[in-house]
């Protein structure tokens, strides 16, 4: 699998560094693939330091977004990690409202996006994403065989 990491024409996002909203989506690997389904919506004060970690829960554990040690090693599968919405958050705000900022942002992109492997109304995953994540994965991947 190909993993993109906050990049733009090969050259890592500085703003990915800040705070903000970021999306992990799974799709097709290849330049003319634009079919990637989002996986999971999260927020952080800094997206890259977030991101790291996900990277590698995933690398212990796969099924943690709901993918399988196969997907990790599908040469036609790439992961993408991107800025949803970067944010320049006042500093005059206290924690507790920079908290909340940022917890409203997510949610309106949970709602937007619909990621396979999180509930809707929260930032928590679905019980049962593996089953889901897998049947858009084997769906995906026989429709490129085509």
């Amino acid at each position: 699998m190909k993993i993109r990491f906050f990049e733009e024409n090969e050259f890592l996002i500085k703003k990915a560094i800040g705070p903000g909203i970021y999306n992990i989506k799974i799709g097709l690997s290849g330049e003319n693939n634009s079919d990637y389904e989002s996986l999971y919506i999260g927020k952080s004060y800094s997206m890259i330091t977030r991101c790291s970690t996900h990277l590698y829960e995933l690398h212990k554990d796969p099924s943690y977004f709901g993918l399988s040690v196969c997907d990790m090693t599908n040469n036609n599968l790439e992961l993408n990690i991107e800025i949803f919405e970067s944010l320049d958050i006042d500093e005059e705000l206290s924690s507790g409202e920079k908290d909340i900022l940022l917890r409203e942002r997510e949610l309106e992109a949970i709602k937007k996006l619909k990621p396979l492997s999180q509930l809707e109304t929260s930032d928590r995953l679905k019980k049962n994403r593996v089953d889901i994540v897998q049947s858009f994965l084997k769906a995906l991947l026989k429709q490129n065989e085509k």
